[in-house]
């Protein structure tokens, strides 16, 4: 997922659409850790040098365009601000739910 994200934003910004600032620190980087299948949106923590992870914000980034949302993390914490309606996203507005359910992709750990 990784090389494809990267490759993906690499082609947006040499089509000129807007690059990050925070990219420009040396060190910085976007690291990809989820997706929403049905709009493509991807999940990024935002890496940058002497910051702890567990401080490193969230982005996402909408799957078909340059816009960008942030939160901070942990991710933990994100995660269960979308499910219980503490954290809003426009990427997300059918969150919070009267219920959840996790379940695993058996296909993505077969091989392990």
């Amino acid at each position: 997922m990784d090389a494809q994200c990267r490759e993906s934003l690499r082609l947006l910004w040499d089509r000129g659409e807007p690059r990050l600032a925070e990219l420009d620190q040396e060190g910085a980087r976007l690291i990809p850790w989820a997706y929403e299948d049905e709009g493509g949106e991807v999940l990024y923590f935002l890496s940058t040098p002497g910051r702890k992870p567990d401080n490193w914000p969230i982005l996402i980034n909408e799957g078909r365009g340059p816009e960008w949302e942030r939160h901070a993390g942990p991710c933990t914490s994100f995660l269960l601000g979308l499910l219980t309606g503490e954290v809003e996203s426009e990427y997300f507005p059918d969150l919070p739910l009267d219920e959840h359910l996790f379940e695993t992709n058996e296909e993505i750990f077969a091989d392990e």
